[in-house]
């Protein structure tokens, strides 16, 4: 039986590396040997010490942190980070599961971390530095962006498909209402654009959920992508100057559930009146000029 071994870190590059004044809790230093980012502060917002994962975040080596301030390892971050760390200082409470984005000094991309601010008390029960735990999530964010972007892409591509099967139907009715054509000629033709277009509106229920996305309101505006499909096309179909009746047509619905559509739609949106529709269409790319 073949056994394999597991190589092991040296202690030094697991601990805390720690300012020579500070002297930390024994329980801390056993943080520094996982994958979380660590550092502790004092009241000038000073490195005390830090682990060689947050180290390593920042491109800089452990040492070069102790006894600085944010400025030099974290650069325009400094601000939002330092007004974290004050506020856990004056307040006493935790800050968990605050988000910073941006760009280090030493790195050429945007990164992205996940932060957790907490107190460290005296045998006085007052607060005499404050620990970050750091965890970096960029990887996890450009794929969600990707996917995002990749499935944003997709849904105005099969919506446009969808409008321009509509505009093909309502072509054939319009050539079918000036020639003779026989009435199972018709029926076979409306058949198949029905086919189609029932493809392509299940097509676009399976590409909905199967990719994540956090596409939250903006602004307090709904954007497109959490509009259900249904209400995008009549978005569409207002933004283009068709009346209630086309579109009731065209979606093979009555006039009276259109219409109870533009009324959601325009409470939903803050709108109120199709001119605000039709601009906010354009802005978010569901019709083009």
């Amino acid at each position: 039986m073949r056994t394999t071994h597991r190589k092991e870190r040296s202690p030094s590059s697991v601990r805390l590396v720690t300012h020579a004044p500070y002297q930390p809790d024994p329980s801390l230093s056993a943080i520094g040997a996982s994958s979380v980012g660590v550092a502790i502060f004092n009241r000038k917002l000073r490195y005390c010490a830090i682990s060689h994962k947050l180290a390593e975040f920042n491109h800089f080596p452990p040492e070069a942190h102790l006894g600085k301030p944010l400025d030099p390892f974290v650069g325009k971050l400094s601000d939002v980070i330092g007004s974290r760390i004050e506020g856990v200082f004056m307040t006493g409470k935790p800050i968990i599961g605050y988000e910073v984005s941006g760009k280090l000094p030493k790195r050429d991309d945007v990164g992205f971390w996940v932060e957790d601010y907490v107190p460290i008390l005296n045998r006085r029960g007052r607060i005499e530095q404050v620990c970050a735990l750091v965890v970096e999530v960029t990887d996890k964010r450009r794929l969600e962006q990707q996917l995002s972007s990749i499935r944003n892409r997709t849904l105005r591509r099969m919506i446009t498909m969808t409008d321009w099967n509509q505009r093909t139907l309502r072509r054939c009715m319009t050539w079918v209402a000036s020639h003779p054509a026989s009435q199972a000629e018709v029926k076979r033709n409306l058949k198949a654009f029905r086919q189609l277009e029932r493809g392509y509106q299940r097509l676009l229920a399976d590409i909905v959920p199967a990719l994540p996305v956090h596409e939250p309101q903006r602004g307090g505006v709904v954007v497109p992508v959490t509009l259900p499909l249904r209400q995008k096309i009549i978005i569409q179909l207002f933004a283009k100057g068709e009346s209630r009746k086309e579109i009731a047509a065209l979606l093979n619905l009555s006039p009276s559930t259109v219409e109870t559509h533009r009324v959601r739609l325009f409470k939903k949106l803050g709108f109120g009146s199709l001119a605000e529709l039709t601009r906010y269409a354009i802005k978010t790319g569901l019709v083009e000029l």
